[in-house]
């Protein structure tokens, strides 16, 4: 799934929050193009769903090693939107696609609060 017209090597998903609330994955962006992503720290009004898109494969695993062989954690964990910083360093592209609407299940909390309504209404159509 490369993006040989904008040549991206990914794309990031994210959703428009309003107010302040540090429990998400942010990412900053210009036109589209994720410049930065920081870990449950708020650098911009958008933040991440959780869904990631490498181009390339080797993309990826060769971050996540060089990641998990530093030591390289956020809150004592292995996130992967922080790995993209490493890779636009680098040069690489990505895309943000900004969802419509995201029903949140990051936590224990989010799952149990869901309205099994709204999963049914974006599921049959």
């Amino acid at each position: 799934m490369k993006d040989n017209k904008l040549k991206m090597d990914g794309v990031i998903g994210g959703f428009k929050i309003k107010g302040k609330d540090n429990k998400w994955i942010f990412a900053r962006a210009e036109n589209n193009v994720v410049m930065e992503t920081a870990e449950k720290i708020q650098i911009s009004d958008i933040a991440l769903t959780g869904f990631y898109h490498f181009s390339r494969s080797q993309d990826f695993f060769d971050t996540a090693k060089a990641a998990i062989e530093s030591g390289e954690r956020s809150s004592g964990e292995f996130y992967i939107a922080p790995m993209y910083n490493q890779l636009i360093k680098n040069g690489k592209r990505f895309s943000l696609d900004i969802a419509e609407k995201i029903i949140p299940m990051g936590t224990p909390l989010d799952v149990k609060n869901i309205d099994l309504s709204q999963i049914k209404n974006i599921c049959v159509r």
